[in-house]
């Protein structure tokens, strides 16, 4: 009979190791799987804050493209304004002193030329290549500059994301 309970004794030893190593394996198990559903959720984490930052960037490029188009729009319409201004008043110039009477003709004729020089003048002014593009091509390009920088900071940020998978091989189970 003692033979008998020493028997069954060892069988329920070996039984509960064999129980709680089939506990701690799944203890284990459980937390890696937390850890690794952590480091999932960090990286959607930490890819919606690139995405933020990266739009916010846009947002601040496009208010610096804005504010800084509008001052210097302000400035060359002031310009073009002036510019405008001095080719009227040539225009009425001439209306007038056409109208004050006789002239011999060489005057007449250097005053002539000189008024059309003015005139080519200004008109050669209006018709500048503008500097300013239309808005746009302006956002166009604000655009494509912001998917140039927010190829650089994917790269970047997936260059990160791949030396800390490296780093974590370890947690989940890799050997590396």
């Amino acid at each position: 009979m003692q033979q008998q309970n020493s028997q069954l004794a060892q069988a329920n030893n070996q039984m509960l190791v064999i129980w709680n190593l089939f506990n701690i394996d799944s203890i284990v198990h459980f937390t890696l799987q937390e850890l690794n559903s952590g480091k999932d959720r960090l990286k959607a984490l930490q890819h919606e804050l690139g995405c933020k930052s990266g739009l916010l960037k846009v947002k601040i490029l496009q208010l610096e493209v804005g504010t800084g188009k509008s001052e210097e729009a302000r400035e060359s319409s002031e310009a073009e304004r002036v510019d405008n201004i001095n080719c009227t008043t040539n225009r009425k110039q001439r209306s007038t002193i056409a109208g004050l009477g006789r002239s011999t003709g060489k005057q007449a004729q250097l005053k002539e030329k000189t008024e059309n020089i003015r005139m080519i003048k200004c008109r050669n002014m209006v018709q500048l290549p503008c500097v300013y593009r239309p808005k746009k091509m302006i956002k166009e390009a604000a655009v494509a500059q912001v998917i140039v920088k927010l190829r650089n900071v994917g790269v970047i940020y997936w260059k990160a994301l791949a030396s800390s998978s490296q780093k974590g091989s370890v947690l989940q189970g890799n050997p590396n």
